[in-house]
């Protein structure tokens, strides 16, 4: 028997009134419809967007506005949702570090980011961790953290990659000298939260994927970590017609150059796409 928000159920759990508060509807459907066969709409990260029905032709596409966010693009659409055209969220989640610096992430009991390349020739960048998701029995949609900073000025390493919700970023790597001209880190992917209440059709592409690390430039130049990758969620009431491309992969870390570490790799981000009933009972 699960707890209030604890998912996915079984037969005999209980459904708890919280629940069916949160996920039985479908939005309001207070910003219309969305019926975009050319062109692009502008949709802010960290906003919760409430359609009446959604159609993404094949030449549109969706953009994220603004700086990096701490939270996930959260779409409700009432009725039928078509992307056939693209949703790129690359680079919209958490920000990477400078160089000699770690990566943004969420709080150190949560979810981390990328490590700075080490102040002793002995370490290398240390990776971001998932440290769970899960905190005070509640569940969260977070966005990928951002990759470590390469160390500068004497030290060999490349920063760790940012973590996502379904993985860690990898360690940088180990060099034996670094100069000044070390690469950033890059920034984590935004996580995309879809609940459609009638039919689902995916025939483009959807990407979260967390920005590449920055190369480093100089002589002896350590790269700078990937960040890490977004979650896409996509929960549905009607049939699914699947097909498109899903991309929730972290950056790759940046090359370094002569006696530099390279950076690590960012974690590769959850794809779900399920019947919002199946989410339930566990199907």
């Amino acid at each position: 028997m699960t707890v209030e928000r604890q998912y996915p159920k079984v037969a005999g759990d209980y459904l708890y009134a919280s629940e069916v508060t949160g996920f039985a509807g479908f939005g309001t459907g207070s910003d219309g419809a969305i019926d975009l066969t050319t062109g692009s709409i502008v949709l802010h990260p960290g906003s919760i967007y409430h359609y009446s029905s959604f159609n993404l032709g094949a030449n549109a596409k969706v953009v994220a506005d603004g700086s990096p966010n701490y939270y996930p693009l959260v779409i409700y659409v009432q009725g039928n949702c078509t992307i056939a055209g693209s949703i790129d969220l690359l680079g919209k989640g958490l920000a990477g570090g400078g160089i000699g610096a770690n990566g943004t992430g969420y709080s150190s009991d949560i979810y981390t980011g990328g490590g700075v390349g080490a102040a002793a020739t002995a370490n290398e960048g240390t990776q971001g961790y998932n440290l769970g998701l899960k905190y005070n029995s509640y569940t969260y949609i977070l966005n990928g953290t951002g990759g470590g900073g390469g160390a500068s000025n004497g030290y060999g390493q490349g920063g760790g990659g940012g973590v996502s919700s379904n993985s860690n970023g990898t360690c940088g790597g180990v060099g034996t000298n670094g100069d000044s001209s070390a690469g950033k880190g890059g920034y984590g992917g935004c996580s995309l939260f879809i609940v459609c209440g009638g039919n689902l059709i995916t025939s483009g592409r959807i990407s979260t994927q967390g920005e590449p690390g920055q190369a480093g430039w100089g002589a002896n130049s350590n790269g700078g970590g990937g960040g890490g990758g977004g979650d896409i969620i996509i929960l549905y009431d009607g049939t699914y017609t699947s097909g498109g491309v899903f991309n929730t992969s972290g950056g790759d870390g940046g090359t370094n150059t002569g006696a530099g570490g390279g950076g690590g790799n960012g974690g590769t981000g959850l794809l779900r796409v399920l019947s919002h009933k199946d989410m339930f009972w566990g199907k």
